[in-house]
């Protein structure tokens, strides 16, 4: 029977359940990871996620022709908890129009999506993602400030 863990209840009291298994064979066999790396990794990434505290400051690039372009109401679900890295590697940036923007939002715990954020970490590591449920609705805009 697979390791389970549970999905950060006392993070966010969810009742999903990671299936920590799934995570590990994925990255021996997607990756070439040893199992002790595999669980290493995906253990760090766990730790990480129930860590964060209870409001998080996440960043997201979008382009766009104008500010008043960029939909505060759904920016979206996909954010990086790395703001330096973000803007080094603006292939992460989503949106249509000429100038590149930089949204910080303030996000609580339970708006943060654990499986999907712990998939998309462990899958594309470079990327520092904390992806957020329903499409960013009721997401708290810090600043949007031109880059």
């Amino acid at each position: 029977m697979p390791k389970r863990i549970l999905s950060m209840n006392q993070f966010i009291n969810e009742s999903k359940v990671i299936d920590k298994e799934f995570f590990i064979t994925t990255l021996e066999e997607t990756f070439g990871y040893s199992r002790v790396e595999s669980e290493q990794i995906v253990d760090s990434e766990v730790e990480y996620l129930n860590n964060l505290p209870d409001q998080i400051e996440l960043y997201r690039i979008i382009f766009a022709d104008s500010k008043k372009e960029i939909n505060t109401d759904k920016l979206g679900s996909h954010y990086s908890d790395n703001k330096e890295s973000l803007i080094e590697n603006s292939s992460f940036a989503t949106g249509y129009g000429d100038i590149k923007f930089l949204v910080t939002i303030l996000a609580r715990k339970e708006q943060i999506d654990i499986h999907e954020t712990l998939h998309n970490r462990i899958l594309y590591p470079n990327e520092n993602e904390i992806t957020i449920k329903n499409n960013g609705k009721g997401i708290k805009v810090q600043t949007i400030e031109k880059l």
